[in-house]
């Protein structure tokens, strides 16, 4: 198994700090900014490039920003 910096306990704090934005936010009821790149590559929203900013709304609709 591999050991990363989320395995110690003086950085497990901040790593979810910086991962767990998007999931807070759409737990919220928010919506979550992303770019063309963080979507799969077999994502149909991916023919806008991967510079594309989008937003995913809480209604679980990803538009072009």
């Amino acid at each position: 198994m591999v050991s990363t910096l989320a395995d110690d306990p003086a950085w497990s704090s901040q790593t979810w700090e910086q991962l767990s934005h998007s999931v807070d936010a759409l737990a919220s009821g928010g919506e979550y900014r992303c770019h063309g790149w963080e979507l799969p590559d077999d994502h149909p929203a991916r023919v806008l490039g991967v510079n594309t900013d989008l937003v995913l709304g809480a209604d679980n609709v990803l538009r072009v920003v």
